[in-house]
């Protein structure tokens, strides 16, 4: 009997300063979002000022993914992190536009276009 393959798919959580940067790869789909939400508590359990979540290496995603990526931004909106949306391929891009959330969500085409840390700062005297 020939079972189905699991598609690969890959998170790494990337810190720089207060931000996190929760890269993805792969399918985001029923049988990868618990991965992701797995990761994203670790993440946020870290208590990062900003989060973003990088779709860039993402070559699928459903409304499982979709639904993963909207409880991320409530769980950074409930403790206060900034939360970020780094564009995916043109298929992601085309799925988070169709769903409203291209404007629902504060979104940059790279990590380097997020803006600074405020913690990181100096603070005029």
């Amino acid at each position: 009997m020939n079972l189905p393959r699991r598609p690969e798919f890959d998170t790494e959580a990337i810190e720089d300063g207060a931000t996190t940067v929760l890269s993805l790869r792969g399918e985001l789909d029923l049988l990868c979002a618990p991965q992701m939400t797995a990761e994203l508590e670790l993440a946020l359990a870290r208590r990062p000022a900003t989060l973003a979540i990088d779709l860039r290496r993402v070559a699928f995603m459903d409304s499982t993914g979709v639904h993963a990526i909207i409880s991320a931004e409530l769980r950074c909106r409930r403790q206060g992190t900034r939360f970020y949306l780094i564009r995916g391929p043109a298929a992601v891009d085309r799925l988070m536009a169709m769903c409203g959330l291209d404007r629902a969500f504060s979104t940059v085409g790279h990590p380097a276009q997020l803006p600074p840390d405020e913690t990181s700062l100096p603070i005029a005297v």
